[in-house]
């Protein structure tokens, strides 16, 4: 399998749980291509961000994607369009789109990325065609966030920006090597 981008991630997993009676965690691992030990914390992010509903008490543990969820897919999912693009990093598109949210030269993307100018190409390029960003000839070529790249990058923030999944699935993988 391809390396995948969080927003990817949580792309897939919003993406699964997003039927009416919801989904138990046995059917999110395997149909978003993860294990019990990423799928976790992955879940409880996602859940104390509102964009699934938490599972029940009892017998029934089923994710279902909130209308929250749904926004934030519909937004991803224009990220996303192709799926040969699903490499690029929502961090790094998430940067782009807000540091772009005053007119900004390629090179303070550069400088706020902390990527070279061929690999913030690409980013540039896919925002601009998918309608995230407008650019703006003169006497420097600069960039500007659209509303609808505001509001894409409010749903990236809201999936997966202000929370450490990285760190919670470390510190989930080390309780569960004391463990054993």
């Amino acid at each position: 399998m391809d390396r995948r981008s969080k927003g990817g991630i949580v792309r897939n997993i919003l993406d699964v749980c997003n039927i009416e009676h919801g989904v138990n965690k046995t059917n999110v691992v395997r149909n978003s291509g993860l294990n019990n030990y990423t799928i976790g914390p992955y879940l409880e992010v996602l859940t104390k961000s509102g964009l699934l509903d938490p599972p029940l008490n009892g017998t029934h543990l089923f994710y279902k994607t909130t209308a929250d969820g749904r926004d934030t897919l519909n937004d991803l999912n224009s990220v996303y369009v192709y799926e040969k693009l699903t490499y690029l990093s929502g961090e790094i598109v998430s940067i782009v789109l807000e540091k772009c949210r005053t007119d900004e030269i390629k090179t303070h993307l550069v400088y706020a990325t902390g990527l070279n100018f061929q690999t913030v190409k690409p980013y540039i390029k896919y925002l601009s065609e998918a309608g995230l960003l407008e650019m703006k000839d003169g006497a420097h070529r600069t960039y500007l966030t659209t509303e609808r790249g505001t509001t894409v990058n409010e749903s990236l923030k809201r999936a997966y920006g202000s929370f450490k999944i990285n760190e919670a699935i470390q510190k989930d993988r080390l309780g569960s090597k004391k463990r054993r």
